[in-house]
């Protein structure tokens, strides 16, 4: 069988949202399909996608988009799906950074015009999805016809689903729901930690204040309730806002209680040495890293975005925070502090709940998705028809 993987991820080489697409992609390999993969061209060929490519998959690498007059010119001439055409897959996994990617962004045009020339079956993965979003009618009439004419349509949370389906005012046909691969090595929840003179929280992801919203965070913890209090906050990974997070701490009077530690690779180390999980992110698709504190038995404070819906039982695993407010964030982290004394107890129970909704495979239930659509047209001995 004969796969094409096309990324829009046109933010970084590398993140959250490709490990599902990544995952089948490899799984498709190692059952002997023929694979193409379609990503941006990056300075440094990722080392995911370098894999896929040492394994035997064929690669082709786009331009990003400059926006400028000289692509607009090169727009009227150019054809940047003919890697596609010449390909001829037998099925297409289009995974969308942003759920509407292949309808709007300007790095994507004519997308949806060389899947319906294929005249072949297409999957499609829907990751960001804000809820401030929104479609004009001409968007909106193009999205129904591709959402419907998708052999199945990925969302990584129920929410997202939801979301899409007010954009577009319909009922989004063959939609599934599958988060991304975890990076869980053993799902077991880890003691918790010896010490706990201090309330230890953590907050892990891109250092990017517009959508993770670090910024409101440390205005909460800055408040007057948390100034002879007892805690730590430990801000994990790499991004472009360091220095400023670093300086607002300190504008805050809270920087020695705030650290940096970069980007941790073992999470268990991570939630061996903290007591909670705090995501005050203003947007989110389906956030891994509630999905990982879970399986490692940590509770969390997290506002209403992507699957915390799923996965938080408020009051019960951890703490929903309606929006990405001050207010609301500091009313959710007052819960938290008062019941510190059953985290472990949350911790457990988040462990039970994130048991039964965790899936172990997700990139190969993607890949059989894949292969039934293939099969469909198959079996029918006939094209694929799109609405």
């Amino acid at each position: 069988m004969k796969t094409a993987f096309i990324s829009t991820q046109s933010n970084a080489p590398w993140a959250a949202s490709e490990f599902l697409w990544g995952e089948a992609a490899d799984l498709a390999i190692r059952s002997e399909h023929d694979v193409l993969v379609s990503s941006y061209r990056w300075q440094t060929t990722p080392a995911a996608i370098q894999g896929l490519i040492d394994r035997g998959a064929r690669y082709h690498r786009r331009r990003l988009p400059t926006f400028g007059r000289l692509e607009r010119r090169i727009d009227r001439w150019w054809n940047r799906w003919r890697h596609l055409r010449h390909f001829d897959p037998d099925v297409v996994c289009i995974s969308q950074a942003g759920s509407y990617d292949a309808l709007v962004g300007p790095d994507v045009r004519g997308l949806p015009d060389a899947l319906y020339a294929l005249n072949k079956p297409y999957v499609l993965l829907c990751n960001a999805l804000p809820e401030h979003w929104t479609l004009n009618d001409q968007t909106r009439a193009r999205g129904r016809k591709l959402f419907a004419g998708a052999h199945k349509a990925v969302f990584v949370s129920q929410r997202n689903r939801e979301i899409a389906e007010r954009h577009l005012a319909m009922a989004v046909p063959n939609s599934i729901l599958l988060h991304a691969p975890a990076n869980v090595t053993e799902p077991l929840p880890l003691p918790w930690p010896a010490d706990q003179s201090d309330l230890r929280m953590a907050i892990i992801g891109r250092l990017d204040v517009a959508t993770k919203a670090h910024d409101v965070l440390l205005e909460a913890l800055g408040g007057e309730a948390w100034r002879d209090r007892n805690w730590r906050l430990r801000i994990y990974g790499d991004g472009p806002d360091r220095t400023y997070l670093a300086e607002l701490a300190t504008h805050y009077g809270i920087g020695h209680r705030v650290d940096f530690p970069g980007h941790v690779e073992n999470l268990r180390d991570v939630w061996a040495a903290n007591h909670l999980l705090v995501m005050p992110s203003r947007h989110e698709s389906g956030p891994l890293v509630v999905v990982e504190a879970a399986l490692y038995g940590r509770p969390v404070v997290a506002t209403d975005v992507g699957l915390v819906e799923d996965w938080v039982d408020d009051g019960k695993t951890g703490f929903v925070v309606p929006a990405t407010t001050r207010s609301a964030l500091a009313a959710g982290l007052e819960r938290a502090w008062a019941s510190r004394e059953q985290l472990s107890q949350m911790g457990l129970a988040a462990h039970a709940k994130g048991m039964r909704l965790w899936e172990r495979t997700p990139g190969q239930v993607l890949l059989n998705e894949l292969i039934a659509a293939h099969a469909a047209v198959s079996t029918e001995g006939c094209e694929w028809r799109h609405t």
